[in-house]
C-alpha cells in the first residue's frame, strides 16, 4: 500500500514536471510572446507546485513557498525569479522578448531541483551486500569471514570518501520515516532563516546534524550542501 502511494506521488510529480516543460518549450519557440503569457504560466505552475486553490497575490504565494522545502542552492535565485516575473502584477512595466525568454529558461533549469522524483531503489548497503555476496556451495567459513571483512572495509572507504566520515556509521539502515522527518526539519530550518529566527534555526540544524549520520550515502550526498548552507548562514549570524 505504501509503495503504491509513493508510486502515485512520483507519477504525479513527473506529470507536473513534463506538463510545464512542454508549456515552457511552447512559449520559447513562439514567434510572438507576451508578458501575460509568461506571467500566467508562472502563476499556474506555482498554484500546482504549492497546491493552493485560491487566487493568490505575489506576497501570498511567497508566504506559501516559504513553507515548502526548496533546495538552499536555488532558493534565493528562485524567489528572485518570482519577484521579477510578478512585477507585471502591479506595474505597467513591459518585458522584452529576451527578458521573457530568460524567465522561462530559468524556470526550466529549476524544475529538476524543484520537483524531485524519488524512485524506489536499493540502498547503498544493500547494493554492497549483493556486490560482495559470493558465498557458494563449497566455500569454507574462513573464506566467508574474509568476504565479510572486505565488505566492511569497502563500506567505510566509500562513506569516508563521500562525506568525510570514517566512523559513526549507522548501525541499521534508515527507514522511510527518517527521510520524511529529515526533510520536515530541513523545511523548518529554512523557514526559521526566512523569519530571521536564528535561535530556532540553530536547534533544527543540530537535530539535522544528528539525523544526517543515519541516512544512507545517497541521501547524505543529496543533503550535504543543504547542511553546509545552513552552517554558513548560522555562522554569519552568531
Amino acid at each position: 500500500m505504501e509503495e503504491e502511494k509513493r508510486g502515485a506521488e512520483a507519477d504525479s510529480k513527473l506529470f507536473l514536471k513534463n506538463k510545464f516543460l512542454q508549456k515552457i518549450d511552447y512559449l520559447l519557440v513562439k514567434r510572438m510572446i507576451h508578458n501575460e503569457e509568461v506571467y500566467y504560466l508562472f502563476k499556474d505552475f506555482l498554484r500546482e507546485y504549492a497546491n493552493v486553490s485560491y487566487e493568490f497575490t505575489h506576497q501570498e504565494i511567497i508566504s506559501e513557498l516559504k513553507n515548502i522545502y526548496i533546495p538552499g542552492k536555488i532558493r534565493g535565485d528562485f524567489f528572485d525569479l518570482i519577484n521579477n516575473v510578478f512585477i507585471y502584477e502591479y506595474s505597467p512595466k513591459s518585458f522584452s522578448v529576451d527578458e521573457l525568454h530568460s524567465f522561462l529558461n530559468d524556470l526550466k533549469s529549476f524544475l529538476d531541483q524543484l520537483i524531485i522524483i524519488h524512485k524506489d531503489k536499493k540502498s547503498f548497503f544493500s547494493n554492497l551486500k549483493e556486490k560482495f555476496k559470493i558465498k557458494k556451495k563449497g566455500h569454507s567459513d574462513e573464506q566467508e569471514k574474509q568476504v565479510k571483512t572486505e565488505e566492511q572495509v569497502v563500506s567505510k572507504k566509500e562513506i569516508s570518501s563521500v562525506v568525510g566520515y570514517s566512523n559513526n556509521l549507522p548501525s541499521t539502515e534508515p527507514s522511510d520515516d527518517s527521510y520524511v522527518k529529515f526533510q520536515t526539519f530541513l523545511e523548518q530550518l529554512y523557514f526559521s532563516f526566512d523569519n530571521n529566527d536564528f535561535e530556532t534555526a540553530k536547534k533544527y540544524y543540530n537535530d539535522l546534524l544528528s539525523m544526517y549520520k543515519s541516512l544512507d550515502v545517497d541521501n547524505q550526498k543529496k543533503y550535504y550542501e543543504e547542511l553546509m548552507d545552513g552552517y554558513r548562514k548560522l555562522s554569519s549570524n552568531f
